[in-house]
């Protein structure tokens, strides 16, 4: 039903194109191509013509997230001013990113150096829906694929113990990764998988969106408590 109704639709569409095209012509309005009929102002936007169907909000126009599986706009991506700040530039990004508005402030108030521990206790004391693991790499490269691959939240990755990014594409067939470093230009650059194997050291943490109902798959992820953990962005 929907189906045809699309096509009723853009038939009549193009049979009104035909036929404003002619009836100008004959006026005289048409010369030297001047006279143009902009084609948003003739059929309009499918998610208008068929009930039900929403746009994409995730989809840009913008050149650089063209093939990009988590598109964090260059507005959502949160500078490391204090240059010891990278976590919670890393976790804002990704709360800008699924519209979590109670971490716009992330980095207008923590500035410091933080690990996976006080990550936990904030996010958990401001009632945010989120799941990080850290202390395997296996775990942390299949925690990448659930929630970036699959589920499209994005994540903040730990590299070599020292500062954190955002990972914003995993690719295994073609051996690559893409990711935003808060310390950079903050354009979405391409590793090679050996370079990404290399630098991740296994912690990795997601943001929920606010309508995401926990699956059996996020109840699986565990964080290794560590009492010496150590400081990202010291």
């Amino acid at each position: 039903m929907i189906k045809a109704k699309l096509l009723i639709t853009l038939f009549v569409s193009w049979m009104a194109v035909f036929g404003v095209v002619a009836v100008s012509a004959k006026s005289g309005k048409i010369e030297n191509n001047e006279y143009r009929i902009p084609f948003s102002q003739i059929i309009p936007p499918l998610e208008k013509i068929i009930p039900g169907l929403k746009a994409n909000p995730n989809q840009s126009s913008d050149p650089e997230l063209m093939d990009v599986q988590v598109p964090i706009a260059k507005e959502n991506r949160k500078y490391n001013v204090s240059g010891v700040q990278c976590v919670w530039c890393s976790l804002e990004n990704l709360a800008r990113h699924n519209g979590v508005t109670n971490l716009y402030d992330l980095t207008d108030k923590y500035k410091h150096a933080t690990g996976p521990d006080y990550v936990g206790q904030v996010l958990t004391g401001r009632g945010i829906k989120f799941k990080q693991t850290s202390g395997n790499k296996q775990a942390g490269i299949e925690f990448i694929k659930e929630y970036v691959v699959n589920k499209k939240f994005g994540v903040g990755i730990g590299l070599q113990g020292v500062h954190m990014i955002n990972l914003v594409h995993y690719d295994e067939e073609k051996g690559i990764v893409k990711i935003i470093d808060n310390q950079g230009s903050l354009n979405i650059r391409t590793w090679t998988m050996e370079e990404f194997n290399q630098r991740f050291d296994g912690w990795a943490v997601t943001i929920f969106p606010p309508e995401h109902k926990e699956t059996f798959i996020d109840k699986c992820w565990k964080l290794r408590t560590d009492p010496f953990e150590s400081l990202y962005g010291k």
